[in-house]
């Protein structure tokens, strides 16, 4: 099942955050496809090792110096250009290469020539997550499987795991799958085999239950969103699952995108704006749309860039 639900104009924002003695204060910079953005809809979002930012949206890849938007789509006459406009997932591996899901495959893009080229049996597929793990292996999800995926030895497995949605890697280098019933599973690194750890939402019906994102925190726990938009703490040393309260109306939100905002908070993303959770007193707050002041409060994607700002 995609992660990506029907969206209304998802315009680019960066964020700088300023720290205040009482509260903090957030400024928002727009781009759009009137400051050279190929599409309004932007899906996935990445800095690579080079310090570009990468914007995948419904009609190209982007890449920004900060300045200017540069354009990569599907040209019919050029050998090697990438083979889908829609773009629905972004990773750079430890070789430093970056990789690219689409409406129409996994592409790997050669930085020196501008080039992009296809994992060939993937053609066709919609690749709607990415991740790449310390080892060299690229883990996502397509057409309800995951697949794990070697570049250097051009080597795949598919796993049997029923609707992958999400998939996460921690710094102990585990790994965790999240799916469209609402179960997480934990790969067996010896086994080379997923077990299954808990369903997660057992209140909401089961179409509500898939789970959106996941997110490692530094506590050794994971945060899990779900359709229904309901957030979760799991504990990966005690196996324990908490339900984080809402104390304000989000009218049925759905949750898309977590990242980590510094040592205590966590900032949400969902179709409604933006949640703020504080892992230290458990509060679950929302950043008023006011101060926000974008189009829509839409928000499908996070990134955070070098210099601190999202």
């Amino acid at each position: 099942m995609s992660k990506f639900l029907p969206l209304k104009l998802f315009a680019l924002l960066l964020l700088i955050a300023v720290s205040q003695a009482s509260a903090q204060s957030f400024v928002f910079r727009q781009y759009t496809t009137d400051n050279g953005l190929s599409h309004n809809n932007v899906n996935c979002s990445l800095q690579d090792s080079k310090g570009f930012m990468w914007f995948g949206t419904l009609n190209g890849l982007n890449r920004f110096d900060g300045r200017i938007f540069k354009i990569f789509r599907k040209d019919s006459t050029k050998d090697n250009s990438i083979g889908s406009n829609f773009i629905s997932a972004l990773c750079e591996d430890k070789e430093k290469n970056l990789w690219v899901g689409t409406h129409n495959g996994l592409w790997r893009f050669d930085a020196e020539t501008e080039r992009f080229y296809l994992a060939d049996f993937t053609y066709t597929q919609w690749i709607t997550n990415i991740i790449c793990d310390d080892s060299g292996d690229l883990w996502f999800v397509s057409s309800q499987k995951l697949y794990k995926y070697n570049f250097k030895t051009n080597t795949h497995k598919v796993y049997t795991i029923v609707s992958p949605t999400t998939v996460i890697t921690n710094p102990n280098k585990d790994i965790y799958v999240g799916t469209a019933q609402g179960h997480l599973y934990k790969l067996d690194a010896k086994n080379d085999s997923f077990d299954h750890i808990t369903l997660v939402d057992t209140n909401s019906l089961p179409g509500a239950r898939v789970i959106t994102d996941m997110l490692y925190t530094v506590h050794n726990s994971i945060l899990i969103a779900t359709r229904a938009g309901n957030l979760k703490l799991f504990d990966t040393e005690t196996n324990k699952l908490k339900n984080i309260e809402k104390n304000f109306n989000n009218d049925g939100a759905v949750i898309k995108t977590l990242i980590k905002y510094d040592a205590s908070n966590y900032w949400i993303g969902t179709t409604n704006g933006i949640n703020i959770y504080n892992i230290a007193s458990g509060k679950l707050s929302n950043l008023p749309n006011n101060q926000i002041n974008i189009t829509d409060n839409d928000v499908n994607t996070f990134c955070r860039g070098s210099d601190g700002g999202i």
